[in-house]
């Protein structure tokens, strides 16, 4: 039976702000979303898989996932396991800069941009801002959203400011699949235009056969539906920021408006015209 990999959740607000404590009994599949995910990791013997790689975290450590990125947490033993999670549409960032936003989600498949850690002075800081933006998330008043944006916008200029001050590092992966890295990389580079199995292959130097078999085992779904899958989250983007169906259809990369059209809805239950005045205002699934 083949595994794909499932969108837990829809996002319409410009933000989501969860503080969740539990012992996790269950084993959290590989996935993705359609918005910005931060994870603040409180406390937990927790791992971290985003696409090819793999982080080990250590408390207030703070995890970027960027839209369409596959991943999921790793739960190593049955110790509590806190985190705020903080889901983020890209209409948030408006009010940043372009330059700004790029060197927050760096997530380009050139680097490790995905788990930031503070040095110990910054780190405590951070601890502070995160607790703020926790006890907002769980006040119920009539200025509760305001203040969660306040608090929010707080942490990721001081983030940012971590960052380019070097009180803030990123964290390099543990582990890493060189051979699928390649591969996605390839994809990402080259989503918009016509990709085949034999392109990638000799791309990487290897047999096609090979990649087929190594990528389905590593990741759990083929090639062509991980192609798919990034085609159909940049052909959503386009069509919020204004694009027609057909222009989003050939402007991600599909080059058949028919194929197009029933992938996007059975994945989204919505047919591309239709989307944009669907109501997708819940943001609901496991926040792992």
């Amino acid at each position: 039976m083949e595994k794909k990999y499932k969108n837990r959740g829809y996002l319409k607000e410009k933000f989501k702000i969860f503080h969740l404590s539990d012992i996790p009994e269950m084993e959290v599949p590989l996935h993705y979303h359609d918005f910005i995910k931060i994870l603040i990791l409180i406390k937990g013997n927790i791992s971290y898989i985003i696409e090819e790689r793999q982080y080990e975290l250590r408390p207030y450590d703070i995890v970027l996932v960027d839209a369409g990125e596959i991943h999921r947490p790793v739960i190593n033993d049955k110790s509590e396991y806190e985190r705020i999670i903080i889901y983020i549409s890209r209409e948030f960032f408006d009010n940043f800069t372009k330059e700004s936003l790029i060197s927050f989600l760096r997530s380009d498949g050139k680097g490790d941009f995905h788990v930031i850690r503070g040095n110990e002075g910054r780190k405590n800081i951070l601890r502070n801002i995160s607790e703020k933006i926790s006890d907002e998330a769980c006040r119920e008043s009539l200025n509760g959203e305001l203040l969660q944006k306040c608090r929010l916008t707080e942490f990721l200029i001081l983030l940012l400011d971590s960052l380019n001050n070097h009180e803030a590092e990123y964290a390099n992966a543990v582990s890493q699949n060189h051979l699928i890295m390649e591969i996605i990389r390839y994809i990402n580079e080259n989503i918009k235009k016509q990709l085949s199995i034999d392109d990638i292959a000799d791309a990487v130097h290897m047999n096609r056969s090979y990649i087929m078999h190594r990528f389905k085992a590593e990741t759990g779904c083929t090639i062509k539906e991980y192609i798919t899958e990034k085609r159909l989250a940049s052909a959503k983007k386009y069509i919020e920021d204004g694009a027609s169906a057909k222009e989003a259809c050939f402007m991600s990369g599909f080059n058949n408006y028919t194929g197009f059209y029933r992938a996007f809805k059975k994945k989204y239950s919505f047919s591309p015209k239709e989307y944009n005045e669907a109501d997708l205002m819940n943001s609901g699934g496991f926040a792992e």
